[in-house]
């Protein structure tokens, strides 16, 4: 939950309990309700004491259902993803982050490509075959004898890189700067996406 919205919930919780308060005339000066809130024969002193109640009522209840909040949702304090503890830490800038993620997205087809196992055009055949048939492009490929086994598990194993590894193979970090960040005991995020690395 966002600080803001935890401003808001405070803020009508309290609201609700000073407007019940207030709406007290409405009911009998004999009602259990209007005795329970009468504690102290001074009222200037009782009206202290209930404002302060609710603010810590509503405090409480504000509190909870943050808790509750993320409890359901998971995110308050989620753990932090390498890529962002190394931009973070200032290993790397958020541009090699980018790229190093768009590498992981590559499909199968794009990866064989680029490292020219097979050709733009082989690549183009076997999706058209693959929307017709319904098969995995590796199995296409292999089908249609553009690619070898071994080219579509490297390119597999290639597409279920790590970030880490990414950066390695592109010389954007070391093995060093990996182990550093990796070795950490515990790295988290709070709501607004900020990193704090607990030592």
């Amino acid at each position: 939950m966002i600080a803001i919205a935890k401003v808001y919930l405070f803020v009508a919780l309290f609201a609700i309990f000073l407007v019940a308060y207030l709406l007290l005339p409405i009911f009998p000066a004999t009602s259990d309700l209007a005795l329970l809130l009468d504690i102290f024969k001074d009222p200037t002193v009782n009206f202290a004491v209930l404002i302060f109640s609710f603010l810590f009522f509503s405090m409480v209840l504000t509190l909870l259902f943050h808790v509750i909040c993320c409890l359901v949702r998971g995110r308050d304090k989620e753990r932090a993803q390498i890529g962002d503890v190394l931009v973070s830490e200032g290993f790397i800038d958020p541009e090699d982050l980018r790229e190093a993620l768009q590498e992981q997205t590559r499909k199968l087809g794009e990866v064989l490509v680029e490292a020219g196992r097979i050709s733009p055009e082989q690549r183009d055949h076997a999706l058209r075959v693959q929307k017709k048939t319904k098969r995995r492009i590796g199995e296409v490929l292999q089908d249609l004898g553009y690619a070898t086994p071994g080219d579509v598990g490297w390119a597999v194993r290639q597409m279920e890189r790590r970030i880490g590894e990414i950066l390695l193979e592109k010389n954007k970090i070391s093995d060093y700067d990996l182990t550093c960040v990796t070795s950490m005991n515990r790295c988290i995020k709070d709501a607004k996406g900020n990193i704090f690395v607990i030592k």
